[in-house]
């Protein structure tokens, strides 16, 4: 079914995003929000009382019931994020997850 994840602050400026699965028609897609957000405030619905956008480089999709890997970084700020799927059918079975990279000297 399609679904929307619990919007997760980060912190990190870039991220490693991952999707994975079979699609088959759906998309899967991240989005970012710069809007307050209190998770513990009773009757707060993000839905409507945040402004979402998607981010240009979270964004899979694919049409055949073949299994797809997808991965890609995108660079943020401090935002609220989160996965969004549409187009689910009864043969979608898709995995989304994010990773901060980080940077290491030697």
């Amino acid at each position: 079914t399609d679904i929307k994840t619990t919007p997760v602050r980060l912190h990190v400026t870039q991220l490693a995003l991952f999707a994975y699965g079979i699609f088959d028609g759906a998309t899967v897609r991240l989005e970012v929000s710069p809007d307050d957000y209190d998770p513990h405030m009773e009757g707060f619905d993000p839905d409507t009382q945040m402004e979402w956008f998607d981010h240009p480089d979270g964004t899979y999709t694919d049409a055949t019931t073949d299994e797809k890997h997808f991965w890609n970084n995108a660079a943020l700020g401090t935002f609220w994020i989160r996965a969004v799927l549409v187009n689910a059918s009864a043969n979608t079975r898709v995995s989304f997850k994010t990773t901060a990279r980080l940077a290491m000297e030697q």
